[in-house]
C-alpha cells in the first residue's frame, strides 16, 4: 500500500439564518476560488478545492458538519483506492 498526501483547501459558504448570505467566509471563498484559478496551469493531483456547507449551528462541530462529511468520505475513498 502506498499512501500519497492528499491537500484540501476548502472554505464554507454557508449563512445563519438571521443573516441573508454568506456573512462569515465569504473571503475566504473568493480566496479558494483564486487560488484554484491560479494555479490551474499546474498539474496538481493530490490537491482537492472544496467548498463546504453545513458549518454553521446547528451542525457546526458535530459529526454532520459539511468538511466533517467530507473528510470522513475522503479518508474512506483514499483507503480503497490505496489498497
Amino acid at each position: 500500500m502506498h499512501e500519497k498526501a492528499i491537500l484540501v483547501v476548502g472554505a464554507h459558504y454557508d449563512t445563519v439564518s438571521s443573516t441573508p448570505g454568506s456573512d462569515d467566509n465569504a473571503s475566504g471563498v473568493a480566496a479558494l476560488i483564486e487560488t484554484a484559478n491560479l494555479l490551474s496551469p499546474v498539474e496538481l493531483d493530490n490537491v482537492i478545492f472544496a467548498a463546504f456547507c453545513m458549518e454553521e449551528p446547528p451542525v457546526f462541530s458535530t459529526r454532520n458538519m459539511g468538511s466533517h462529511r467530507y473528510a470522513k468520505h475522503l479518508k474512506k475513498w483514499a483507503r480503497s483506492s490505496w489498497e
